[in-house]
């Protein structure tokens, strides 16, 4: 598109008559002469590369006429044949009305001088003052303006993001509002540079279209845009994540749709949609591709990357949720209540029930209460804590009940090590200090404290990784407590696998390229 203001000037080659045409009330056309008049005119349009002028329906297009060697009488601008504008002022500007006109059209200016007084030019002096008639035209097109805002991901930085916007037409500038604020008044850049959001949150930009002097000449023309931080924007919020280390597969839940993500680059493999209600990705095979779906009613197994549905589950308990669900390393699939004390078993390749066992409480002494809303149970372990103060670990074969052993360790949550079979990670109350502890042998192998306003998240079942959050930052530390990684990150609910960090927003981001190395 041509940039500057169209201007076109051309002499006026004169239709001559002989007799007396009436114009107008006022005026009367006598008999010209074959003569040239100079007649400019300069139209506020922009035009195509192909020489059209672009007409915007309700945007004004100014003009200006200059007539040096004639007084200007009239001036009839027509769209088509839609008469815009008649006027007998060398300046102004016409509307511009569509009438559903559509491709190919022409913008023409009939005009209508009469020459200066006589004497004041050598043409004057010998025809006495002469009326004359003529026209011009350009060739048009109607456009619609269309505004366009848009994010590049691989572009943004841990600290800057950049917004790009593109626009149809050229003779304009923008406005560009971010948070609610005006942080440019008036520009011609097309792009603008960013503070990062904090990883999982949301800022929005509006790009407004101005004129020279600053006005909004298109109200109805706004481009918002919704811009996050670091990393990509996986399908919608409140999202879940489970990570499957046997296909390397991140699989997400929003609302209705499970969606399968290849890592590192986080694409969509396959997506499925459950009408019932929500889903969360609940449990993953440790030596197979299978993951469970957890609906509220019932479970789904499904296999592999493209999420193919082996069997769906139905509660056994109607009027109770399990309280912990898991696969087996014998490819079995585990529901377990502990109000009940059942754990029922199913088998994965067809979600058919095998058994279901009685897995009693164990019988606390008068001093401790249990906790129960806080068991848990793996392939071998249930841990049953009591409240306030320590917890009951029973080993378990084929969910039958060993040796129970009270630990009287503090606690404000516990986990089953992702990855070893045998560890037991304990979250105290004191500094949020994390420690694993080995079930064989009931010894602390290893303790990690980042203070009191960090709060554990869990541990990368690939890299072994720990994962942290304050009301700030996410930390991500190796097992000895060094800091590998921090961003800014105010979700409460973030989750790591294999160097892929997820959060409750529903934000994702491969953290290897920025961890320091040993």
């Amino acid at each position: 598109m041509k940039k500057q203001l169209h201007y076109l000037s051309l002499l006026i080659l004169l239709s001559l008559c002989g007799c007396e045409v009436t114009l107008h009330d006022n005026y009367v056309e006598t008999e010209p002469l074959p003569l040239e008049t100079p007649i400019e005119i300069k139209l506020d349009a922009e035009q195509n590369s192909s020489g059209e002028l672009l007409l915007i329906e309700g945007l004004k297009v100014g003009f200006q006429i200059n007539t040096p060697e004639s007084r200007l009488i009239s001036a009839s601008f027509y769209i088509g044949n839609n008469l815009v504008c008649e006027t007998n002022s060398p300046q102004g500007s016409f509307d511009v009305y569509n009438n559903n006109l559509t491709g190919n059209n022409q913008v023409k200016c009939e005009i209508i001088t009469k020459s200066l007084k006589q004497g004041e030019s050598i043409r004057d002096q010998a025809y006495g003052g002469q009326t004359y008639m003529g026209e011009m035209s350009w060739p048009a097109r109607f456009t619609t303006p269309k505004l366009t805002v848009y994010q590049i991901p691989e572009e943004s930085s841990l600290e800057n993001i950049i917004i790009h916007w593109t626009f149809n037409l050229e003779n304009f500038y923008f406005k560009v509002i971010d948070k609610g604020e005006v942080v440019v008044a008036k520009t011609k850049e097309t792009s603008i540079t960013l503070p990062a959001p904090s990883f999982g949150k949301q800022n929005y930009i509006e790009v407004r279209i101005v004129d020279e002097a600053g006005n909004e000449p298109f109200h109805s023309i706004t481009g918002g845009y919704t811009y996050s931080g670091p990393g990509v924007s996986l399908k919608g919020s409140q999202m879940k994540s489970l990570y499957n280390s046997y296909s390397n597969t991140l699989y997400a839940s929003s609302y209705n749709e499970v969606t399968s993500y290849a890592i590192p680059s986080l694409t969509t493999i396959s997506e499925y949609k459950n009408g019932k209600g929500n889903g969360t990705p609940i449990a993953a095979a440790l030596n197979s591709d299978k993951i469970a779906v957890d609906y509220s009613d019932e479970i789904c197994i499904f296999s592999g990357k493209e999420l193919k549905l082996i069997a769906t589950i139905n509660y056994p308990e109607v009027a109770y949720a399990p309280k912990d669900i898991l696969f087996t390393s014998n490819h079995k699939l585990v529901l377990y209540y502990n109000h009940l004390s059942k754990v029922y078993i199913y088998n994965t390749d067809n979600g058919q029930l095998e058994k279901n066992i009685f897995l009693p409480e164990t019988d606390f002494p008068e001093e401790h209460s249990a906790a129960t809303w806080y068991y848990q149970i793996s392939e071998n372990y249930l841990c049953e804590p009591v409240q306030h103060y320590g917890f009951y670990l029973t080993p378990l074969q084929n969910f039958e009940k060993g040796k129970t052993v009270f630990y009287p360790h503090g606690y404000s949550n516990y986990f089953f090590h992702p990855t070893h079979p045998h560890e037991l990670i304990i979250v105290s109350t004191e500094n949020n200090k994390v420690s694993i502890l080995n079930c064989l042998s009931g010894e602390i192998v290893r303790t990690i404290s980042k203070g009191k306003e960090y709060a554990f998240c869990n541990i990368d079942p690939v890299t072994g990784n720990y994962l942290f959050r304050n009301s700030y930052y996410v930390l991500i530390t190796n097992e000895n407590g060094d800091e590998l990684f921090r961003m800014r990150s105010e979700d409460a609910s973030p989750y790591l696998a294999n160097n892929i960090l997820t959060c409750w927003a529903g934000a994702a981001i491969n953290v290897e390229p920025y961890l320091k190395k040993p």
